[in-house]
């Protein structure tokens, strides 16, 4: 009997954990696959070389208007066959969409020619991307008076949690199905998946956890952490994030990375406050469509 075969999500977590170096998404590229735009095969692309190795990857991720992409070290000439394709499908997607579609590629090289030769131009801010060692204790969580921190009560709790992420973030991208999926992947911690409630029982603030090996070393990625607008300068934020960093401590991570907006003062000034310190960045690219 043949093995099974190795399904595109498998394949681009490999690649990722292969080449973590040239992949802005490792440890949370989980979540990332769980999104509604992942579950359209029109919006992924492998390359792969002679031997059928996966040697660059595109997903278009709408959800996020952003493409997750990277070619592997000495692949760097793919790049225009890749922003290409994700150019014709963004086309696509917005002919069938009816209305201008506003997207943006990262890249880790400032004037990226590849992408400036197709219309893409500098957006003027990048996502940091920001690690911290575990092998101390990280600073204690001081929870919040009237507030208490759990792990998210599993499907029972989907709905409110998604009503939850679209007030923190303004925003209707987060689902039940999306929320559902990533409740049943298997990379999913529920022990890392944590919940702040007030008195009354209403969820106020959420900060998942992921973790995985990257070239051999434990290491945890939060993605994403939320506050109700109403409920920001109460130490709630501060005291999820560190409380999650506790947890994967307890889970033998080594190292914890979480990312920011460049632009994001509050949230920049919070993760270097508790440990962060930026490694890299990955300059944004914005164009219409």
């Amino acid at each position: 009997m043949s093995a099974t075969p190795e399904s595109d999500f498998e394949a681009i977590l490999r690649f990722t954990r292969t080449y973590p170096e040239v992949c802005d998404h490792v440890v949370d590229m989980p979540y990332r696959l769980c999104s509604p735009s992942a579950q359209d095969p029109r919006n992924l692309r492998l390359w792969r070389d002679p031997a059928g190795e996966v040697i660059a990857f595109g997903l278009i991720q709408q959800q996020f208007s952003t493409l997750d992409w990277a070619t592997a070290p000495g692949f760097d000439p793919l790049k225009p066959d890749l922003f290409a394709w994700a150019i014709a499908r963004l086309a696509q997607s917005r002919a069938e969409q009816g209305f201008d579609l506003g997207f943006l590629i990262g890249s880790q090289q400032v004037d990226d020619a590849a992408l400036l030769n197709t219309g893409f131009e500098p957006d003027g801010w990048s996502m940091r991307h920001l690690s911290m060692p575990l092998d101390a204790r990280p600073l204690e969580p001081v929870v919040p008076p009237g507030v208490r921190f759990r792990p998210l009560a599993g499907l029972a709790e989907v709905e409110s949690y998604v009503a939850l992420h679209r007030a923190a973030f303004d925003s209707r991208n987060m689902s039940v199905e999306w929320r559902s999926r990533i409740l049943a992947d298997p990379a999913y911690q529920p022990a890392l998946d944590l919940v702040a409630e007030d008195e009354q029982g209403r969820l106020v603030a959420f900060c998942i956890g992921w973790v995985s090996d990257v070239h051999g070393v434990k290491t945890g990625q939060i993605e994403p952490l939320g506050v109700l607008p109403e409920m920001h300068q109460r130490g709630i934020g501060r005291a999820i994030l560190l409380s999650t960093l506790l947890r994967m401590q307890q889970h033998g991570c080594a190292i914890a990375r979480i990312d920011s907006v460049s632009g994001n003062n509050a949230s920049n000034v919070l993760y270097e406050s508790v440990g962060f310190e930026q490694d890299e960045e990955t300059v944004q690219y914005f164009r219409w469509f």
